[in-house]
């Protein structure tokens, strides 16, 4: 039923947490696929001592979470498909949100809310909805994304409008966002369904010039385009 992502690098100090709160709700039809992208750390011990039929662990060095990601999402077999950070903790239930949400229904692209939670697992009071001032719509999110991956869930059949992710694209869910929003309809749900950690060492495109984030929309749009053509005309 659910194919859930995992893309790992040196992430040990936060692993087990984050491998427990899934393998919990896992069923024996659903599968965990994950990609480590050349750990040096524990990381590999970690993932190596899962006993487990329906995990399925890859070593690879990309260098690249986008490109760790898409190793992941291209293996998946199940009509329900998530990503997951290493260093978060899902909440009990996330598995029977998206289930409920995705499962027969119209919408291709499941967005969630989540807890803020700091590196000591700390409880920060807000969520991931109101930190990015969240908001829906393709120009919106173009604009200002506050598609979250770890917080996303789609349907398979979203996968052959997405994949291969663009070369030049600076996120995945991003991009995958946005293509959803073409390909088809978006929901939005307000449960909480993760707790997302934030620490010194989170992937983010802070600290870019106004220049490259500007050159960034606009391969983003050219490559929503480019995409949306060719599945129109193939």
């Amino acid at each position: 039923m659910i194919s859930v992502c995992m893309a790992t690098y040196n992430g040990a100090q936060y692993l087990p947490a984050q491998l427990s709160s899934i393998l919990s709700q896992l069923k024996e039809e659903d599968e965990l696929i994950i990609s480590d992208d050349g750990s040096t750390d524990g990381t590999l011990s970690i993932l190596r001592a899962i006993d487990q039929e329906n995990v399925t662990v890859y070593e690879n060095h990309f260098k690249d979470p986008v490109r760790n990601f898409q190793f992941a999402l291209k293996r998946t077999a199940k009509p329900i498909i998530c990503f997951s950070d290493q260093d978060d903790i899902w909440l009990a239930g996330k598995r029977s949100v998206m289930v409920k949400h995705l499962a027969g229904e119209t919408a291709r692209l499941l967005v969630m809310n989540g807890e803020i939670i700091d590196e000591n697992g700390k409880l920060s009071g807000g969520t991931t909805f109101e930190k990015w001032r969240t908001h829906q719509g393709f120009w919106n999110n173009l604009l200002r994304n506050t598609f979250m991956g770890s917080s996303m869930a789609f349907t398979a059949d979203l996968k052959k409008w997405i994949v291969p992710f663009p070369a030049n694209i600076a996120m995945h869910d991003w991009w995958i966002g946005l293509m959803a929003e073409k390909a088809g309809h978006v929901q939005w749900t307000d449960e909480t369904t993760i707790q997302y950690r934030i620490h010194g060492n989170n992937t983010s495109l802070k600290g870019s010039s106004a220049a490259q984030k500007l050159k960034w929309r606009i391969q983003m749009y050219q490559s929503v385009r480019q995409r949306l053509h060719k599945m129109n005309h193939s």
